[in-house]
């Protein structure tokens, strides 16, 4: 990659090479999502993005709509990859699901998929509130899948049962306040035997490979084989979702653009 080296005063600059850690060979994002569409029109039926074999739907009544997209930045300055806009949930509704099926098929023992998504809480957060996603469609209460985003009145990070209303993983010290936001990233485990494993990390680094995870929890065993995506949220809440992948490895599902770096008082820009 070639670097630009800007003053920032009278913009003399000169160009050196710059190498970069390269993703991992085998990764590989097997759906994409960023919610590239017009301004306030309904998500319901709309079939953007790459990797899915059908158009938003909801599991009942009317969607939300398309609002301005999200951004997130890790401690270093690095910037996630994003585009287009984002989906907000529809408030007038109690509680109800966003569903989308992909064309790939997850589920096989011993293997993992990688999801993330950008989640913003909700201008309110008393009464039951939740943001949260999983692999897979056609869930309701008690169904063998797990669900992970955030919750609770405070809206920290949280894994659980689908639909469970006790139980589960959540770390309260990590407050998202209303219109914050954070990148969540799940890695679900598929084995052989027993219950799946769900790991979350929260607001990760994204030049690095992950540490351990911030939440890890095995209640459930999805089906064999899977495919699709759920955003289950409520109640009567206006979240917003975004910048939705599943892939491979942590890499395929948390690209960016390095921080900018500066040397001697010059600006590298990539060219």
């Amino acid at each position: 990659m070639k670097i630009k080296l800007i003053n920032l005063g009278f913009k003399l600059g000169f160009i050196f090479s710059l190498s970069t850690l390269a993703p991992s060979a085998e990764a590989e994002i097997t759906a994409y999502e960023g919610f590239d569409y017009q301004l306030n029109e309904p998500l319901t039926g709309l079939n953007g993005g790459t990797g899915w074999s059908s158009a938003w739907t909801t599991n009942s009544g009317a969607d939300g709509q398309i609002v301005a997209g999200l951004s997130y930045s890790d401690e270093a300055g690095n910037q996630l990859v994003v585009n287009g806009g984002a989906f907000k949930t529809n408030p007038s509704r109690s509680y109800y699901q966003s569903i989308r099926d992909s064309n790939t098929s997850f589920g096989d023992a011993d293997t993992s998929v990688w999801l993330s998504f950008i989640v913003q809480q909700a201008t309110t957060t008393t009464g039951t509130n939740y943001a949260v996603a999983t692999v897979g469609t056609g869930y309701g209460f008690g169904s063998d899948a797990m669900i992970a985003g955030i919750g609770g009145a405070t809206a920290y990070p949280f894994i659980n049962s689908f639909y469970a209303s006790g139980g589960g993983v959540s770390d309260t010290s990590l407050i998202l306040l209303p219109g914050e936001s954070a990148l969540i990233v799940l890695r679900f485990d598929f084995v052989a035997s027993g219950n799946d494993i769900l790991n979350l990390w929260y607001n990760p680094s994204l030049q690095d490979l992950p540490g351990e995870p911030l939440l890890t929890h095995s209640s459930k065993n999805y089906a064999p084989l899977i495919s699709g995506l759920t955003l289950a949220h409520g109640n009567n809440k206006d979240f917003v979702y975004d910048e939705i992948r599943i892939g491979t490895d942590f890499s395929s599902v948390t690209p960016f653009h390095e921080a900018p770096i500066f040397i001697n008082g010059f600006e590298a820009v990539a060219e």
